[in-house]
């Protein structure tokens, strides 16, 4: 079973671009009780069977009236990760701030990314830790096979 979920790289990078780049960010609930003010980030949930990624940036009228996409989905093989992570509903969710005011940011590891040709961003569900790649898929590889032993090789003289 996967630890992590992923998501199209390019696709959450968009998300990631928008959130920088909207008039303004909305909070979550928990912000606003807080009175914490937002910044530009992810929102992580889950909504309707599926976990999501989204910016917190506000749509505006433009965006709203060409259709731009709103989330990006985990990959369907990725629904379910361990048993003991259940991600956040969707009035509840996890922040993932993008600009880091100290060290790298995760914005730069999206964009560093795309630029080296990775194409997911892989999420660690139980510490919100964002991260991009290549995804391998293990396969069985059948053994080598040793050639059969000719009558004139040493081997076929010897019995076992």
């Amino acid at each position: 079973m996967s630890t992590r979920l992923y998501f199209d790289l390019k696709a959450v990078a968009d998300q990631a671009r928008h959130a920088i780049l909207a008039d303004r960010n909305a909070c979550t609930p928990r912000q606003t009780r807080d009175n914490v003010a937002p910044g530009p980030a992810l929102w992580f949930f889950r909504h309707a069977g599926r976990v999501q990624l989204s910016s917190n940036g506000v749509r505006s009228g433009f965006e709203i009236a060409t259709s731009k996409a709103l989330t990006v989905y985990a990959q369907p093989q990725d629904a379910l990760t361990t048993p003991a992570v259940r991600p956040p509903d969707v009035d509840d969710s996890a922040v993932i701030a993008l600009l880091e005011p100290n060290g790298r940011s995760p914005f730069d590891l999206l964009r560093d990314g795309l630029a080296a040709g990775r194409q997911w961003a892989m999420l660690d569900p139980q510490t919100l830790t964002l991260g991009v790649g290549r995804r391998r898929r293990r396969t069985r590889t059948a053994t080598p096979r040793v050639p059969a032993a000719g009558s004139d090789s040493p081997s076929a003289a010897s019995t076992p």
